[in-house]
């Protein structure tokens, strides 16, 4: 679990249902982005509702490590934003879903087994701001023991490195 410190930098950027990017590996083991909307519980858990069928359930299924991109008001000169590392759940039947995210509402009413939630734990959070001077790195927060079966993901997702193909670089 990330630090309380982490989880109130991401409560200043998570004001209620946020749009957020979501980064995911496809099939190919090529990157894919998205926009979802993404919202924080209180135990720092970002939680995100989609369709059980959808390319993103997939990729967190094959490989769950994904990477978020959040931030508000972009040119503000006190604007913040953070990325995301983190490890996705897939989450059948999103029921509770409206109750959580009011803007799901549209996309997912009453209860579907077709809906699914994806629960991303973040294990590492670089906070990015305006304010910082042009050279400054970011504010970075990390798990101290990241999951273990990271390496082990890893290598299970490229086990079939033969039906990739290589082209020169």
């Amino acid at each position: 679990m990330i630090s309380r410190a982490a989880q109130e930098k991401l409560a200043r950027v998570f004001d209620g249902p946020t749009l957020t990017l979501l980064g995911t590996v496809d099939a190919d083991g090529r990157p894919w982005t998205r926009y979802v909307m993404g919202v924080l519980d209180d135990r720092g858990t970002i939680r995100i509702a989609t369709k059980r069928d959808s390319r993103k359930v997939a990729d967190v299924e094959r490989l769950p490590f994904v990477h978020l991109l959040v931030g508000r008001d972009l040119f503000s000169s006190d604007c913040e934003y953070v990325q995301i590392g983190g490890k996705a759940v897939v989450v059948d039947g999103a029921q509770p879903v409206a109750a959580w995210n009011p803007a799901a509402r549209t996309f997912l009413s009453g209860s579907n087994p077709s809906y699914a939630l994806l629960e991303i734990r973040p294990y590492r959070v670089e906070v990015w701001s305006a304010k910082a001077a042009p050279n400054e790195n970011p504010l970075v927060f990390e798990e101290d023991d990241p999951d273990a079966d990271f390496e082990a993901e890893l290598s299970r997702f490229w086990a079939d490195e033969e039906t990739f193909e290589t082209e020169p670089v």
